[in-house]
């Protein structure tokens, strides 16, 4: 890797011990979520095997044969048939050896392979959005998304299938930079069908882009019709509405709008008032020709606002840490700010995962290659150490870095201060990777000895 050859020794061991952690964890973690998706895929198999039918794979599922953390699917198919295909040698194993997934780590290991192969699939992505900007730093920001906590914890941890959506939605980022519209609204379509995330950033880029009142109603249209078209033959299938109804998008509407402040003659919503402000300041915006970094910075904004205002799952910032990571694509001499802030939002939300414990806090996930109980898990370690936790403070220092990040990436930002063009202290690269290396390594730690 040229990459690694060329750059200082303290990138050298960021890397290693980021790659490191991913491996070992990736092997020897099982996590209800990774168990539940992957069993899901398989019964898209096996649904078709018993039944014939894959309008039943929803009500098969429902049975949970196999006694999954989740009972319900909780999204439309489509998401998982891709994974599903990859799959296909576990439903072999499992129908015709007498297998069952869950209960050997070496299937979840081949299962949670084909997340891992996206992660490699993003970041040669990322390689060819850097050289549609003609960027020096591509390589450094594809060292960032494959050394970051959330790529970690997201693919490696939990498993979840939200790498998935982030590769076709870079594809999508691809194709709008490269002014490719046809192939743009086809990959943004299918990102939404999978998980509507990338809903919000869409709507922004077409604003930055289309004027026309009527051609911003189709391509909004053109944005969901996948997601759509998709739900049409499971209307009347059976278990189909009570599975979405349990899944994790359901409430997704009731929590953009619980975030309010009073406005007569009722309570404003912080999350759609903030989103409409970016959705207005990128319709009276041009976007000229060669003018890409205004599509990172809107698509980049739709999301702080979002994470800003919204709960979610712990492995969701995943989505707007890659637009943080393409800003410095776009303006690589703000890199040493970039990459301060992004540590430091990094830490904000360990110091939370760590003390309420949360995700990779809990020893029960790690399951080789022993199975007995942890004597105290890192979170209980965590607060014997500190009384008091101040999460307050430490979420208030988490919202002001994401302003600064939206503030200094605005295309019209130009300062000439000292600090926002020093050189990156070598030291921080390897500091970075330690703040979610450390902990990790001693949850194991935690959890066998």
């Amino acid at each position: 890797m040229k990459f690694y050859r060329e750059k200082t020794i303290e990138y050298k061991i960021a890397l290693f011990l980021s790659l490191m952690t991913f491996m070992v964890v990736s092997i020897i973690t099982s996590y209800s979520d990774m168990q539940s998706l992957t069993m899901w895929t398989i019964n898209i198999w096996e649904n078709l095997f018993e039944t014939g039918n894959p309008l039943n794979f929803y009500a098969y599922s429902a049975q949970n044969i196999h006694n999954l953390p989740h009972i319900y699917v909780g999204s439309d198919i489509l998401i998982y048939i891709p994974w599903a295909i990859w799959n296909l040698p576990l439903w072999l194993l499992q129908r015709f050896g007498g297998l069952i997934a869950v209960e050997h780590q070496f299937m979840m290991f081949w299962s949670k392979c084909f997340l891992i192969l996206l992660v490699a699939g993003c970041a040669g992505v990322i390689k060819k959005i850097a050289g549609l900007l003609k960027s020096s730093h591509g390589e450094e920001c594809i060292f960032l998304f494959l050394t970051g906590f959330y790529t970690l914890t997201s693919v490696g941890f939990i498993g979840q299938n939200d790498i998935q959506v982030i590769f076709v939605l870079l594809l999508a980022m691809e194709a709008y930079l490269s002014n490719d519209w046809k192939k743009f609204l086809l990959w943004s379509a299918l990102s939404i069908a999978f998980k509507p995330y990338f809903l919000f950033p869409y709507v922004a880029l077409v604003l930055l882009k289309e004027k026309r009142v009527l051609h911003i109603v189709l391509y909004g249209l053109s944005g969901i019709s996948i997601y759509m078209l998709q739900k049409i033959p499971f209307l009347n299938a059976p278990m189909y509405k009570e599975s979405l109804a349990n899944g994790p998008t359901n409430g997704v509407i009731f929590r953009m709008l619980e975030n309010v402040i009073n406005f007569t003659p009722h309570m404003v919503s912080l999350f759609v008032l903030s989103l409409l402000v970016v959705y207005v300041l990128a319709y009276f915006d041009d976007m000229e020709e060669g003018d890409n970094q205004k599509g990172i910075y809107y698509g980049m904004m739709s999301y702080i606002c979002f994470f800003l205002f919204v709960r979610y799952e712990s492995y969701r910032p995943l989505y707007l840490f890659v637009f943080l990571y393409l800003m410095i694509l776009v303006k690589p001499m703000y890199y040493r700010v970039y990459l301060w802030l992004e540590t430091i939002i990094t830490a904000c939300f360990m110091y939370y995962y760590l003390y309420f414990g949360q995700c990779f806090c809990d020893g029960q996930f790690y399951v080789l290659p022993f199975t007995a109980e942890s004597t105290i898990s890192l979170s209980e370690l965590v607060k014997s150490i500190i009384a008091t936790p101040y999460v307050t403070v430490c979420m208030a220092v988490l919202l002001l870095c994401m302003v600064v990040y939206g503030v200094i990436s605005h295309p019209r930002f130009c300062a000439k201060s000292v600090a926002l063009h020093m050189k990156v202290e070598p030291w921080l690269i390897v500091l970075r990777s330690c703040l979610f290396v450390a902990p990790y390594l001693l949850a194991i730690v935690l959890r066998y000895v």
